[in-house]
């Protein structure tokens, strides 16, 4: 009811980001209106070739039974998944899920690089659909296996691919946990690659010398702030970085490394473009909402008489408001716009007081820093959901909440 009503995605919680990407095209438009039953229908197509392919997994053959059709049924047409086929947004996602855990079967008879690929892309897409569907491609694999052995097939040959299984969907996994680290680890291995093809010297040599660059460049990208006596860890503090990912991706795409390693420089620069515009509203968005609870303390000290008077009135701030329901609410990939963004309103920090103190010409309103009104018994003038009042005489203390 909700999404029919604002036309709202809001699948990035749980970073189903391909669902998100996905439903603006379905609803061709990022305002998703209701174009039900599309979404089912899309959902049932998903379904059926999920079916498919997995009996094609199986048996290993492209012509199926009646009976063998009817087993796979359950795939879709069962109680669990009744209730996502009922959601009529995130239905197509949801079966895109199980379709992308099944995938890379098409592939297990390639060789050993091509099906690690596969496994990965597919855990992505699980990943970044619908997380529900992460036990379907390690299930079919342990059948594959049991399958393996029943034909007598070596055990070398079933380790091997077990274990190729394995990589491939652990790195899928790695890759939606650790993304951007990834891809930068991916263009350090790109500019040792290249730096060796590239080198008119030994290339063992060359080598142990890239690598030895590397480290050093990793050493000193933050500068001499590690050898000072006090050390500034602030993101400001720490660009060297952006320059070391720079100069690996510049040397790991030139020439020969270029089109090999172009696909890692190319995301991990659209990854930091598009967090650029999450941090630039993120920060508009904290700007509003420390506006508002600044404005929500001064409505209520315009009602009490002790600030119509002339006589200077110390007020003090304890507490904080935190960051804003947005903030609050976005995934946990984005845990460093905790480091990146201030909370301007805030006790016990000058420059989380200093937008109040000098913001609103409060005319009668001061500081005083050799009293601590928090040690004081004062009772309470103003209680809110967002903050209390304490005040007697010309003492206020304002508790944010």
């Amino acid at each position: 009811m909700g999404r029919v009503a604002n036309g709202s995605g809001g699948w990035t919680n749980y970073s189903r980001f391909l669902t998100e990407a996905l439903s603006n095209f379905v609803h061709m438009d990022r305002y998703l209106t209701d174009v039900s039953p599309l979404p089912q229908l899309i959902a049932v197509l998903f379904l059926a070739a999920s079916g498919i392919l997995l009996l094609y997994a199986v048996y290993e053959r492209t012509c199926f039974s009646l009976w063998e059709l009817i087993a796979v049924i359950p795939l879709g047409l069962n109680p669990y998944f009744l209730e996502c086929i009922s959601y009529k947004y995130d239905a197509p996602y949801m079966a895109l899920s199980i379709l992308g855990a099944i995938l890379p079967f098409l592939y297990k008879k390639k060789n050993g690089a091509v099906w690690i690929c596969a496994s990965a892309i597919g855990s992505i897409i699980v990943c970044t659909t619908y997380q529900a569907s992460a036990g379907i491609y390690p299930m079919i694999v342990i059948l594959l296996m049991f399958r393996m052995w029943c034909r007598k097939e070596s055990v070398k040959r079933i380790g091997i691919f077990c274990l190729q299984s394995a990589a491939g969907f652990c790195l899928g996994m790695a890759f939606f946990k650790l993304f951007w680290i990834l891809l930068v680890f991916a263009l350090a291995v790109g500019f040792l690659w290249t730096a060796v093809r590239s080198s008119g010297r030994n290339r063992i040599f060359s080598a142990a010398l890239a690598a030895i660059s590397l480290f050093l460049m990793g050493i000193i990208c933050f500068g001499i702030y590690p050898a000072l006596g006090k050390t500034l860890f602030a993101p400001r503090a720490m660009y060297g970085f952006g320059v070391l990912i720079a100069l690996l991706g510049g040397c790991a795409v030139e020439d020969c490394g270029g089109t090999l390693f172009r696909a890692p420089s190319f995301l991990l620069s659209l990854a930091f473009f598009v967090f650029a515009l999450t941090y630039g509203n993120a920060l508009y968005s904290q700007k509003e909402y420390t506006d508002f609870r600044i404005q929500m303390v001064i409505e209520d000290m315009n009602d009490m008489e002790l600030f119509l008077s002339e006589e200077p009135v110390v007020v003090q701030i304890t507490g904080m408001i935190g960051y804003s329901p947005v903030i609050r609410n976005m995934p946990q990939n984005y845990n460093i716009l905790n480091r990146l963004i201030p909370i301007t309103f805030q006790g016990g920090w000058w420059w989380g007081q200093a937008g109040f103190y000098q913001y609103y010409d409060l005319k009668n309103v001061t500081g005083d820093p050799s009293v601590d009104l928090t040690t004081y018994d004062l009772p309470v003038l103003e209680e809110h959901m967002y903050h209390v009042i304490w005040g007697k005489d010309t003492y206020i203390l304002i508790e944010l909440k």
